[in-house]
């Protein structure tokens, strides 16, 4: 670095992060959606009257008014509402894990004063004693809110079920709640508190009682889940030593052990399904074979677990809060998972629903092709029953499991490169309210796509950025190992997810860049970006549409042209690398035949099972020969298996009815409808904002547009922080890969928030001065803070659902009270299959009840999530003929989700065209429709088909 660059460069970089910092914060609590969200009803008021919301709020003027008068009201009320509920006049019910917890943290300073005359902490841990610290933990924070309150009360308060206190309940949800009571009642749990004015008794619940429900509700499934990771370490420590692979530290082998490992108990379980055994016997006989088979790496973990090293810091290091913040969310999430159902839109209908239905058939069913984590998702329903409580709640709980693997690894990395960052990466990446939202409310596999791309990538860093090894008689030396086990690892991930592929490209241009420096990266992208083209995922057709409007005449020239540089860059690459031409050719090689194996055998059994014999395709899945085929547009032959409308039924499938307008109502309202290069190259901006697409499940924090600002960092120019450079170059590339491949979906990209979190805490950690370090952590800090301020948002909606592992409710009481149609509608569809066997099944229209209906492939051909078919059905607004549509393709009955349309934001939008033509037709007397249920509040209708 020139003298002059290296002189000046702290300060530049110190006064960018300084506005640029405080301008993103800023702007950021200005947005209205994240006030309504970070400011109490007061602050709101007073942030409107100052600066009023204008048609277009996001204009840089109203956002900065806003963020100004917002920035305090939104730091205290995001510190205070974890302690006081200003709205309720209350105590928060974690304010005694906070208060338990200082006491502790001041028993550990006094004790460390008397013993050692100084006010550090020393503790010496291990990983038995973490785990136990983690329970201690959950323990503490679950009786915590058992002693806390919430708007109606304490959290204890239960009321007697009658008409007048739950006035909008109907019988059975009535029934179910006097049945708890009763029960409850009969343990002895209750404390009778009085009558309110309706004559309504009141009771609280015992303390001791729900110390009970702490043991049999929130203990078993995570206990559960320790064994399967410990049966994952098992298999995962066995697997590596086949290569003879042994990482130098404990964390590193124990993190991808559990991940090799329960990468290959998935593939042995995709094998006993494919053979048509997957039933609880196999599976339960192969996990104690495994344990009896391996029992000597079951022995060296049991001793592992109990290998102790010392933490010797002063009692201000801010490692002790943040580590002790990061166990505390985890264990919160959680306590979050304890519940008897579901209750994600996602995994209703997909991650839970397919570990359900694969055990239901007993086999491999085409949703579940490829390797999945919703293998190890389905031993919750296989080993402890398809209906059961526990079996549900466990198989929630391997879902939550996820995220702790993904934190793991994430810590592992860091811990190897950076130690001082490890932890803050860690929150960084964990507290982001999108990556909360699949990791404690919709289960879905997000957090496994992060695991498993980040633990390869973790493996390449380690082969090409060094990892020593006493053992290295092998035959292949370090490097090549480490690619090996990368390249299984992105095939795992591939099999569970495809946008993992980003993850695998980005890790490839990383290897090719660190062996043929700037032009072995660059080229790699280039030429990734070909292969996008090639498999139709990456569009330039559609892209210079929305950014030209017409496309321009050279367009077809892209894909040829991306081609041709990226085979240019990396001849360049070779030739100012000469002496690196055979071990890239291995590194790579490598690489890719590891990658290969690990899909060669779910790619081979779907494309033989299709009739592909030579393997031109990749299929993720084997035909299906389990839901029956619905044509509308009658280009098929009827036959057992597919439903045509007859000549007098036939639509036009040319008329502007049959036209698809899902796309657009579904996944553009992620990115908005801009154009121009600004709607791509302003994504990011437009997401951290949340400018285009609000909710917690797109919610982020202002410090990830600090990434550029890494380039300015002295500490990133260092000599021996090459690994970080191209981490960032990583990172980037996987954003470039997000803004054209993903139509703005942030999970999709969820890979980018590895690279993300890694290098923002390298800013607190490699800032130059003083006032950078503070600046750095102060921006850091408050988007922690606006983070945590949007969980407790989240914790404020869903306190009802705490009342299961508190013990408040049954399982029937709070399925009947928060989904009360579902087991009647499963009852009606089941019965009217056998009654009516030439019509059994169900239209769908969004709803969850794909999960509550076994072997649903047979009962729901179609998912019409946004009325694509019934728009073309009812094309010429005939009810009657729109019926005799329906029953000609086998339906005898509609479910209908109420709320389809609140995804849409125009009124006039082309889903709330087609949600009002479907309740026009369904209140049409013409179409003798029969209303069982009609529950806007539940957002549920259920309609049968004469």
């Amino acid at each position: 670095m020139h003298p002059l660059v290296q002189r000046w460069l702290p300060a530049v970089f110190t006064v960018v992060l300084v506005l640029w910092g405080a301008f993103t914060a800023i702007a950021y609590v200005g947005v209205p959606v994240h006030g309504a969200v970070l400011l109490s009803d007061s602050a709101q008021i007073a942030v409107n009257a100052a600066c009023p919301e204008t048609a277009d709020s996001s204009q840089a003027g109203v956002m900065l008014c806003r963020g100004i008068r917002s920035l305090w009201p939104a730091f205290s009320y995001s510190v205070s509402r974890w302690f006081w509920s200003v709205e309720n006049n209350a105590v928060h019910s974690l304010l005694w894990f906070f208060i338990a917890s200082a006491i502790l943290y001041a028993c550990c300073i006094g004790y460390s004063i008397l013993r050692h005359g100084t006010a550090h902490v020393r503790l010496v841990l291990s990983p038995l004693r973490i785990g136990l610290l983690s329970l201690g933990i959950l323990w503490l924070l679950f009786t915590s809110m058992s002693l806390g309150s919430s708007e109606s009360g304490p959290y204890r308060r239960i009321f007697e079920a009658t008409p007048q206190m739950y006035t909008t309940s109907g019988t059975e949800t009535l029934g179910a709640l006097r049945e708890n009571i009763d029960r409850l009642e009969q343990r002895g749990c209750l404390i009778f508190r009085g009558v309110t004015d309706n004559n309504t008794r009141v009771f609280d619940l015992r303390l001791p009682c729900m110390q009970t429900f702490f043991v049999t509700r929130v203990l078993p499934p995570i206990l559960i889940v320790i064994a399967l990771i410990f049966v994952a370490l098992v298999i995962g420590r066995a697997s590596l030593g086949l290569l003879r692979l042994r990482p130098e530290t404990l964390l590193t082998e124990g993190v991808l052990s559990a991940g090799v490992g329960a990468g290959v108990l998935i593939a042995v379980l995709w094998t006993i399904a494919a053979l048509g055994m997957f039933t609880a016997t196999p599976v339960w006989l192969l996990l104690i074979a495994v344990l009896a088979a391996l029992y000597r790496h079951g022995l060296y973990w049991l001793s592992a677990l109990r290998r102790r090293f010392v933490i010797d810091v002063p009692w201000h290091d801010i490692s002790l809060l943040l580590g002790w913040l990061l166990i505390s969310y985890v264990a919160f999430n959680a306590l979050t998972v304890v519940r008897p159902f579901p209750i994600g839109w996602d995994d209703l209908g997909v991650y839970l629903n397919k570990p359900r239905l694969i055990v239901s058939y007993g086999m491999l069913i085409p949703q579940m092709g490829s390797f999945q984590w919703e293998y190890l998702t389905a031993l919750g329903f296989l080993l402890f029953g398809y209906d059961s409580i526990l079996g549900a709640t466990t198989a929630m709980m391997i879902n939550w499991s996820e995220g702790l693997l993904a934190v793991l690894v994430l810590y592992a990395f860091v811990r190897r490169f950076l130690p001082k960052a490890a932890l803050l990466a860690c929150l960084l990446y964990y507290t982001l309210p999108l990556v909360g939202h699949f990791s404690f409310a919709d289960m879905k596999i997000d957090n496994a796509v992060f695991a498993y791309g980040s633990l390869a990538t973790f493996c390449v860093f380690l082969g090409m950025f060094g990892e020593r090894e006493a053992d290295d008689d092998a035959r292949l030396p370090p490097r090549l190992r480490w690619l090996l086990v990368a390249g299984l690892l992105f095939g795992l991930a591939l099999g569970i997810k495809i946008t993992s592929s980003m993850f695998l490209f980005a890790a490839g241009a990383v290897v090719m860049g660190a062996l043929l420096g700037s032009g072995g990266f660059v080229g790699s992208a280039l030429l990734s970006l070909w292969l996008y083209i090639q498999q139709g995922q990456l569009r330039p057709l559609q892209i210079m549409e929305r950014v030209y409007g017409t496309p321009p005449a050279w367009t077809d020239v892209i894909s040829p042209a991306l081609l041709i540089m990226g085979v240019g860059c990396v001849v360049l690459g070779f030739l100012s690398n000469r002496s690196a031409l055979r071990s890239t050719a291995a590194s790579v090689g490598v690489l890719a035949a590891a990658f290969i194996a690990a899909i060669l055998p779910w790619f081979m059994y779907n494309n033989i099972a299709s009739g592909d014999i030579i393997l031109t395709r990749l299929l993720t899945s084997p035909p299906n020969t389990l839901t029956p085929v619905i044509d509308v547009t009658g280009t098929m032959k009827p036959d057992a298996k597919t439903y045509v409308l007859p000549p007098d039924l036939a639509v036009n499938p040319s008329s502007p009815t049959c036209q698809s307008t899902a796309k657009t109502e579904e996944l553009d309202r992620y990115w908005g409808f801009g154009s121009g290069w600004s709607h791509y190259l302003l994504l990011p901006w437009r997401t951290v904002m949340n400018l285009d697409a609000v909710g917690y499940y797109v919610t982020t924090i202002p410090a990830l547009l600090l990434f550029p600002l890494l380039l300015l960092l002295p500490g990133f120019w260092a000599g021996n922080r090459r690994w970080l450079r191209w981490l960032w170059c990583s990172a980037a590339f996987v954003i470039v890969q997000w803004i054209f491949l993903a139509n703005g979906i942030p999970w999709y990209g969820v890979g980018m928030f590895f690279g993300l979190s890694v290098t923002l805490a390298t800013l607190a950690t490699l800032a130059p001065t003083a006032v950078a370090r503070w600046t750095a952590g102060i921006l850091l800090g408050f988007s922690l803070l606006l983070a945590l301020g949007n969980r407790e948002w989240q914790f404020d909606n869903m306190q009802n659902l705490y009342e299961y592992p508190l013990g408040k409710v049954s399982a029937e009481a709070m399925r009947e009270r928060t989904i009360p149609h579902y087991d009647d509608i499963r009852d009606i569809v089941e019965e009217r299959a056998v009654s009516i066997p030439d019509r059994p099944f169900v239209f769908r229209a969004g709803t969850f009840i794909p999960y509550f209906l076994p072997r649903n492939l047979e009962r729901i051909p179609i998912a019409d999530n946004q009325l694509e078919v019934f728009k073309c059905l009812y094309q010429e607004r005939d009810p009657a003929l729109t019926v005799r549509r329906l029953k000609a393709l086998g339906f005898n009955s509609i479910i209908f989700d109420t709320n389809t349309n609140t995804i849409e934001q125009d009124p006039n939008g082309t889903l709330h065209q087609k949600v009002r033509a479907f309740v026009e037709f369904a209140n049409d007397p013409r179409a003798g429709l029969k209303i069982v249920v009609n529950d806007p509040g539940n957002g549920i209708a259920f309609l049968l088909i004469p």
